[in-house]
């Protein structure tokens, strides 16, 4: 089974890690301050944040400039033989 293919868009933050998205980032300043950051749109259905820089350029295969964002595709699938994930308390 190939499982279901998810587009998304990775960007990278001023901090230097990656962000995963369904929709663009919003560019704006910092609330007090003189620096720009990226924000996850409200109501984003993936708005994943702060992503390893390392681990994410080794899953993707590149190195993006700070605030520069690319289309991605994630494939979702279940693990053949996974066994159920007991929840933390």
């Amino acid at each position: 089974m190939d499982g279901v293919k998810i587009p998304a868009i990775l960007t990278r933050e001023s901090s230097g890690h990656y962000s995963l998205t369904s929709r663009p980032m919003v560019l704006s300043m910092v609330d007090g301050e003189r620096v720009r950051d990226v924000y996850v749109a409200p109501g984003d259905g993936l708005g994943i944040r702060h992503l390893c820089p390392l681990k994410a350029e080794k899953m993707f295969g590149m190195n993006l400039s700070r605030f520069e964002s690319i289309q991605v595709e994630l494939t979702g699938r279940v693990v053949e033989g996974a066994v159920p994930v007991k929840l933390w308390k």
